[in-house]
């Protein structure tokens, strides 16, 4: 596309005409991109039939270059991970009336929330879910 755009500014110039208008279809941007393509649709070509799915399924760990392994993580990996996230909100102190109440103006309150934890997924997630069901439950009484 750098070229092309380049080639219509220098015809521009010299000649005085307009610049061809023109769109680029797809900016692969550098070999290392082109190849990340090739690869992401070696691997939606082998994933669209479903002896290609269980090929992926039993290779996953070579064709991944080890990233993603059948078993899962290894517990002493699981036990070293923990996250940390810092969230940002803006609403109004106030509840509504009702349900079909709606707010006037602009937000009138922000918080900021930074939520730590152990590792992402199994044990996070439970905690994530109860917490999520607490706030419901409470929220209506």
């Amino acid at each position: 596309a750098t070229v092309v755009k380049t080639s219509a500014i220098y015809r521009s110039a010299r000649t005085g005409e307009p610049e061809v208008q023109y769109a680029a279809y797809v900016n692969v941007g550098s070999q290392w991109n082109a190849v990340r393509l090739g690869w992401h649709d070696h691997l939606v070509k082998l994933t669209s039939s479903v002896a290609g799915i269980e090929a992926a399924v039993s290779n996953a760990e070579s064709l991944t270059a080890g990233f993603v392994k059948k078993g899962g993580p290894e517990d002493d990996v699981i036990a070293e991970t923990s996250f940390d996230i810092t969230m940002y909100a803006m609403g109004w102190r106030d509840k509504l009336m009702g349900p079909s109440a709606q707010y006037e103006g602009f937000p009138t309150w922000q918080v900021i929330t930074k939520v730590s934890g152990p590792e992402p997924a199994y044990v996070t997630t439970a905690i994530c879910a109860t917490s999520a069901a607490l706030t419901i439950v409470l929220d209506k009484i």
